[in-house]
Order: structure tokens, then sequence, then C-alpha cells
């Protein structure tokens, strides 16, 4: 004779908790490095005016501040995104 089986228990249900708090932390990063991306493209814009040469200078002050500010927008996405793959998976 051969026995049955129980089927393992279903896994508790997931409470979102921590989707929640990824989602809000990733927007309270990607929020303000998006509106400083923004003034900084918008000003970048405006010192076109002023002439390219002094503009290409400036630029390479500005490129090690830009690489951050985009780094810390892509981790504030990339906790919004996981906060949205948790919360679809539970």
């Amino acid at each position: 004779m051969s026995q049955v089986e129980n089927p393992p228990p279903p896994p508790p249900p997931n409470s979102g908790c921590g989707a929640v708090a990824l989602m809000v932390i990733g927007a309270m990063i990607l929020i303000p490095s998006g509106l400083c991306t923004a003034i900084m493209g918008i000003g970048a814009i405006v010192d076109l005016n002023a002439g390219i040469d002094r503009f290409e200078s400036d630029l390479g002050d500005v490129w090690p501040f830009a690489l951050l500010i985009i780094g810390a927008a892509a981790a504030g996405a990339a906790m919004i995104w996981a906060g949205i793959r948790i919360q679809r998976r539970g």
C-alpha cells in the first residue's frame, strides 16, 4: 500500500510592507535627483547662449556631478522596480 503524501502548506501571505518601503525610499531618491538633473539640463541649454567654448569648459566641471546624480536616479528607479516586482509576486 502506498501512503498519501500531504502537500506542503501554502506560503504565508505577503503583507507588502517591504515592497511599499522600497517604493517610498526609491521615490524619495528618484524625485530629487530627477529635479536636479532637470535643473542642470536647463542650465546647460541656457549656457549654450553664452558661447560654445565656455559651455565645453563648464561641461568638464559638471560631468562628475552629473554621473553621481544619474547613479542616484538609477538606484531610486531600481528600488521602485524591485518594490513593484515584490508586490506582484505576493
